[in-house]
């Protein structure tokens, strides 16, 4: 009788042998770095009703695509509903998230979005609003305060007056950009009459604009800590005599058309697509263990001269 045991043997070693290497492969292939890991990262921005939060959501996606990255990206319906903001925040902890990339629209709000991050065991950051002790993406927004005083002292007349219009108290960013104005204005001799602030949209950027210059005819200049009410802001003098020196904020395309349309002076940078990026690239970075606490994008001063040079960075 033939003997079939060699062959068995045979037959049971091949098995075996494709069996380990389907097992190295199997290993090889789920056990991945962390950079290899996807992660799913929950952002909140303050609002979809802008230019420039849509270039940042366009860059953010763009470069969690490139990043193998899951992007959950969402806003409340305005820069004034607090409520509803924190409300996605639980909403986005609660369904399980690695980070969370917030701008609040209240920054009184912040130990409440640091508490729930904590209790949740996720990191956070922000993005346009500054946190102690969260890591910051955005811009340095006294510094665009400085800037922003720095060119209109430049281009007024020795002791003119002037004056801020500024989005929200309950935002860190134009407090800052308030502050920085104020700061170098001072310092330099200018004096500044009054600083409103109020929500950040164009109808009422133009009425209290109407307002100020009944009041205080002999404003010169006029710093805008944000190019939506900017808008509202040279709607409102266009139809006087005298040139008012208007300086606004965020790199977004209507503003500069304004600007090399000759009604706005200048603008200081604020890029969204770059913000968009370098927040994407902070999360990332922070989650496989390289944290920056502060990410700052670039502030440049835009004038008529260069003003092309940013239409072409915008893509949304």
């Amino acid at each position: 009788m033939k003997d079939w045991r060699i062959p068995l043997i045979g037959l049971f070693a091949a098995a075996v042998l494709v069996l380990c290497i389907a097992l190295s492969f199997f290993s090889v292939r789920t056990d991945t770095t962390p950079e290899q890991r996807e992660y799913k990262v929950g952002v909140i921005l303050k609002a979809m009703d802008s230019e420039y939060w849509l270039s940042v959501r366009s860059s953010m996606e763009r470069t969690a695509r490139e990043n193998g990255i899951r992007l959950i990206v969402m806003a409340p319906e305005n820069e004034s509903a607090s409520d509803e903001q924190e409300q996605i925040a639980r909403d986005l902890l609660a369904g399980g998230v690695d980070a969370l990339l917030i701008s609040p629209v209240d920054i009184d709000q912040a130990a409440v979005y640091r508490d729930m991050a904590s209790e949740a065991h996720i990191p956070l950051f922000t993005i346009d609003e500054r946190i102690d002790g969260i890591p910051y993406i955005g811009s340095d927004n006294y510094t665009i305060g400085c800037k922003a005083a720095e060119y209109m002292a430049a281009h007024l007349p020795p002791g003119a007056e002037t004056a801020v219009i500024a989005g929200s108290w309950r935002q860190d960013a134009h407090l800052q950009r308030i502050k920085g104005f104020l700061d170098t204005m001072n310092a330099l001799g200018f004096p500044v009459s009054e600083v409103i602030a109020d929500a950040a949209q164009y109808r009422q950027a133009s009425v209290q604009t109407e307002a100020l210059l009944t009041r205080r005819p002999q404003i010169c200049g006029i710093f805008v800590t944000s190019a939506i009410m900017s808008l509202g802001v040279v709607d409102a003098t266009a139809p006087l005599d005298g040139h008012i020196v208007t300086v606004s904020v965020d790199t977004q395309n209507d503003a500069l058309l304004a600007l090399k349309n000759g009604r706005l002076d200048a603008i200081i940078s604020q890029d969204g697509n770059e913000t968009g990026r370098l927040a994407i690239e902070t999360v990332r970075d922070a989650l496989q263990g390289q944290t920056r606490d502060v990410n700052y994008i670039e502030n440049a001063v835009i004038t008529p001269e260069n003003a092309d040079n940013y239409l072409l960075q915008e893509d949304f």
